[in-house]
């Protein structure tokens, strides 16, 4: 059981300049990296299909437990997001971590491609109607997707898995991720209506990233004058009858970042101001891109965040312009 530890002498002394900050910028999502592993090679992905390394000792079903207790007693409400790899590959810590939500009645949400969502698995998730699945589909080409996501047969088994989730889980809320690419840009509208029409609580469209280089080449926007037309068709979708989880605020700044990459973003509002990414190994960051400032395994969330090193992380994202806000801003509705 993980303690509450006392910020002593210098670590204090460092640290109290940021106290304001923490005070106001609470977390209130969780993310975590249940699987640093995929079994796709999408082309868009900034893991180019290797197998990064694992951490030697990533923390077990018990420790990710003892995380959420511990961001219980601290935080109270907060939500609660699986990302990086493929979450089903690692299906016994994903089910104790959707178990421990789901009793003390935490929402949860995570992203598969659904090649390992079979039956048993959807039968798994029945229970949870804390539960938000995203799939993803990038188009509705089966060729186009498969391509996409680099395995064949794709596509097939991704729409096979929203169908089982829907007649075996129908309390779990469904919805898509789709990246915007050079492939697929034509048909974004195409993908929110067929998501509309099934159902589901609609898509987010993910801009790609431009540091991945295979993004800046064959997978990056040509035909602006077409991602504008069906960016401009998702808002007036959105207006009229849902379906698009992005906000007007979010197409228009992508309409921009896919102009110019180097756009920047207004300073301030960014999702990772709220959170709290835990890697497989149990280090905490709060921004992807910067360094760690601790490690669950010998600290407290509440002492993490209280430090002189999260506090200059926090302090360095709500100054940050960067393009990369274009997908983790936070956007008025």
């Amino acid at each position: 059981m993980l303690k509450w530890p006392v910020l002593a002498g210098n670590r204090l002394r460092a640290a109290l300049p940021f106290l304001p900050l923490r005070k106001r910028y609470r977390p209130k999502i969780l993310d975590l990296e249940i699987s640093s592993r995929c079994n796709f090679s999408c082309l868009h992905c900034r893991r180019g299909g290797s197998r990064p390394r694992r951490p030697s000792a990533p923390l077990a079903s018990s420790q990710w437990e003892a995380v959420l207790e511990d961001a219980a007693r601290w935080l109270g409400y907060f939500s609660v997001n699986l990302h990086s790899g493929e979450p089903l590959l690692e299906r016994e810590r994903m089910l104790a971590v959707l178990s421990k939500c789901a009793g003390s009645d935490i929402p949860v949400s995570f992203t598969t491609n659904g090649w390992l969502l079979d039956s048993k698995a959807a039968a798994s998730f029945a229970g949870y109607g804390n539960l938000t699945v995203r799939f993803s589909v990038d188009s509705l080409v089966p060729a186009t997707h498969d391509r996409l996501r680099g395995t064949h047969g794709a596509f097939g088994r991704v729409m096979e898995a929203i169908t089982v989730m829907r007649r075996l889980a129908p309390l779990v809320k469904i919805s898509i991720s789709s990246v915007v690419t050079a492939l697929n840009c034509a048909e974004l509208p195409a993908i929110a209506r067929r998501a509309v029409s099934e159902g589901m609580a609609g898509v987010i469209f993910q801009p790609l990233q431009f540091k991945n280089a295979a993004c800046r080449s064959e997978l990056w926007p040509g035909r602006l004058p077409a991602l504008f037309a069906s960016l401009t068709e998702l808002k007036a979708m959105r207006r009229a009858y849902g379906g698009v989880l992005n906000s007007p605020a979010q197409l228009d700044a992508m309409a921009a970042y896919y102009t110019d990459p180097g756009t920047q973003q207004p300073a301030g509002a960014c999702l990772y101001s709220r959170t709290l990414r835990i890697s497989e190994g149990g280090e905490v960051r709060l921004c992807q891109y910067m360094a760690p400032c601790g490690n669950v395994k010998a600290t407290c969330l509440r002492e993490i965040w209280n430090s002189a090193e999260a506090g200059s992380r926090l302090e360095a994202i709500l100054a940050c312009k960067k393009a990369c806000k274009v997908y983790s801003g936070r956007f008025p509705a």
